[in-house]
């Protein structure tokens, strides 16, 4: 890190006319070491957007850094055909600065003659993916950082088709965003976009609209009219509130119990250590309310709601919290018997997951007669075949997902919508009650079928400032691979970068999805593990899948797993 470099630009910005005067006094507190961190680099455009602290500087978000990237995405719409008049969807969170940051959007985009239609209130990920295809715009720009902690704010952009960004377009907008110096953005004052046309509200019909998408895409579930089970709801202060609430009314539901608490909005997440419902922590209240009342289910999304988890009351009269991979198993086998059951099974039904998606998907899909897709990481892929089965026809979609609480059923998005997630976590917790089972005791009748599948995500921070730790990680493993893992052999190495798999002995084969940093080993008995550096932060994730015929013997094999991923990342 070049610390002359960040201090010479740090003093290039108290100095320079358009530094926001809200940004001056955090900005003339820093010390030496906040300075490096701060600007010693640029935030950059990956994964399609930014994420990262707020706070003045080059490598953190804030007006300047939003205003840059915007002002390169409007020169990337202004050369499509008719992109401008198109134009573009923005949402929000509520997360601080977040409406600061959509506006800031808007002024700029309307100063290049780019139309704008902006959510008047915070409103769910999905929501926004739907908005930009149901309104025909170019181009959707979603300002949240999903469950970072409350000190992080972020910006994703979405195309055409309601997926986010794809590769070629972000690296336009990276390019022009090199090319832009700070302080050269274009900028309307909303009032007057709004006076000319250019700025108007998100249209009412457009998110009645996603309602009733999402009413279509519902089996009918006779037991959520009036609600066989109490559940308790937590939005963990984001915009999940009143978009999961309207969606169970629509449903006729009426034993959903908000943790009031957490109804309302937090920037600071005060009530919770953690706005991250993978986290069991963040159910703290909801378990208290839960109790009381007695529910047999806890729903909490995160506070963009793209992400659902649950927690289960289960015989034992304890809680349990799923993962991912098991609520996604309990949806999928729900929605494809309950689709069945209606005859609204389409042909050549198809299910897509992610690659450190559990196995157990497949199983429980091919069993049913659905053809099952694995893809790279990123919800944006399961929607990029979701687009291309809509114009070949080839396959029908009907459930994708992946582990990290990420689940679409119906094609009305092109992302993960932890709203209609909600409606089917608890339609299914229904089902099966009015069966006398918990989804315990169902996720126990999936492993009786299809063997025991369990995993374990893990995530490896490291020092903001050593920016090349990551990449020196994942040259060693390509170097030298490892030969076992959890005394389980290393039957071959998928290595997404080179687009290769080289199996035990050597021989090697082509993959068949695009090009990412990511090794993926295959083990024995049908385990696996695979490492991957995160797009937007200075950390790796680690998946570790265990397989076995009996519950005893998938856990001893996990515990193996995790006790031996120092291999994968040189830590103790």
């Amino acid at each position: 890190m070049d610390t002359l470099h960040a201090r010479s630009e740090a003093r290039r910005w108290l100095a320079s006319s358009w530094l926001e005067p809200e940004l001056r006094p955090a900005l003339e507190a820093m010390d030496e070491d906040a300075i490096a961190l701060a600007f010693g680099g640029q935030l950059s455009f990956g994964t399609a957007g930014l994420r990262g602290i707020i706070g003045p500087g080059t490598a953190r978000m804030n007006v300047h850094t939003v205003r840059r990237a915007t002002q390169a995405l409007a020169g990337v719409i202004l050369a499509q055909p008719g992109g401008a008049d198109r134009g573009v969807a923005i949402s929000y969170d509520t997360r601080h600065m977040s409406r600061t940051f959509a506006l800031s959007c808007a002024e700029v985009l309307c100063a290049s003659g780019i139309r704008v239609y902006l959510f008047t209130q915070p409103s769910p990920v999905p929501m926004l993916s739907f908005a930009v295809r149901e309104t025909g715009a170019q181009a959707g720009i979603m300002i949240t950082a999903s469950h970072n902690p409350g000190n992080y704010n972020g910006y994703k952009v979405y195309w055409q088709d309601g997926c986010q960004l794809p590769p070629g377009q972000a690296e336009e907008v990276a390019r022009r965003m090199r090319a832009l110096s700070f302080g050269d953005e274009k900028r309307m004052p909303a009032d007057e976009a709004r006076q000319c046309g250019l700025l108007a509200d998100m249209p009412v019909p457009v998110i009645d609209a996603y309602f009733a998408a999402i009413q279509a895409a519902c089996p009918p579930c006779p037991q959520l009219e009036g609600g066989n089970i109490d559940v308790v709801y937590t939005p963990l202060h984001g915009t999940g509130r009143d978009p999961v609430c309207r969606t169970m009314r629509d449903a006729a539901f009426t034993h959903l119990h908000m943790v009031a608490a957490q109804a309302v909005e937090d920037a600071d997440f005060s009530t919770t250590p953690s706005p991250n419902p993978e986290d069991e922590r963040a159910f703290t209240l909801a378990l208290e309310d839960a109790k009381a009342l007695n529910a047999a289910l806890i729903v909490g999304t995160d506070p963009d709601c793209d992400r659902v988890a649950v927690m289960v009351l289960g015989k034992d009269r304890a809680y349990h919290a799923l993962t991912g991979n098991q609520l996604g198993a309990l949806l999928l086998d729900y929605l494809i018997g309950q689709l069945k059951q209606n005859g609204r099974l389409p042909p050549n039904p198809a299910v897509v997951k992610t690659i450190v998606t559990t196995t157990l998907a497949r199983k429980i899909a091919e069993d049913a007669g659905c053809t099952v897709f694995d893809v790279l990481t990123g919800f944006k892929f399961i929607g990029e075949l979701m687009g291309q089965w809509e114009q070949n026809g080839e396959h029908r979609f009907i459930f994708g997902y992946e582990e990290s609480c990420g689940f679409l059923a119906g094609t009305h998005a092109r992302d993960k919508d932890g709203v209609i997630a909600a409606r089917l976590a608890i339609a299914c917790a229904a089902h099966h009650a009015a069966h006398g089972r918990t989804l315990l005791d169902a996720l126990e009748g999936l492993y009786a079928r299809h063997g025991y599948f369990y995993e374990k995500t893990l995530s490896i921070a490291f020092n903001e400032a050593d920016t090349g730790r990551m990449a020196r990680m994942m040259g060693a493993l390509r170097a030298h691979p490892p030969k076992c893992l959890g005394n389980l052999a290393v039957l071959a190495v998928r290595d997404y970068q080179s687009g290769l798999r080289t199996d035990a002995g050597g021989a090697r084969s082509a993959l068949d999805l695009p090009q990412s940093d990511v090794l993926y080993f295959e083990l024995e008995d049908g385990c696996w593990a695979c490492i991957r550096p995160s797009g937007t932060e200075p950390k790796c994730k680690v998946y570790l899948a265990a397989h076995g015929n009996s519950h005893a013997l998938a856990q001893a094999r996990l515990q193996a797993l995790i006790g031996d991923q120092g291999r994968l990342t040189g830590q103790p």
